[in-house]
């Protein structure tokens, strides 16, 4: 029997992190499912690739048994002052924090 994989790479929008996007109104934001960055065309998201249940069962489709999740550098929180930033990472932190355990934070 096959040992389940370890994926260290795949990025997540809990819940929090997504309402947080949606409650701002200066890049990096979310309207509906477009997301708008800074210095780039506004992305059509895809809903599903932040379905928790759904990431679940695709991984243990494709054989995977824990799922290391972190935020994407494109968002560009980290060029946002302190106290912006934090409240995204803040959101993003305490949604990794709940997700069930195939999740991991990285």
């Amino acid at each position: 029997m096959r040992a389940a994989a370890v994926d260290v790479h795949q990025h997540l929008w809990p819940d929090e992190l997504v309402d947080r996007l949606r409650a701002r109104s200066r890049p990096p934001y979310l309207r509906g499912w477009t997301l708008h960055t800074r210095g780039e065309r506004p992305y059509d998201v895809v809903p599903g690739d932040h379905d928790v249940a759904a990431r679940v069962r695709a991984d243990r489709d494709a054989g995977v048994g824990l799922a290391c999740v972190s935020l994407s550098a494109p968002l560009g929180i980290e060029r946002l002052d302190r106290p912006e930033a934090d409240e995204l990472l803040d959101a993003w932190h305490t949604g990794a924090c709940s997700l069930p355990e195939h999740f991991r934070a990285w």
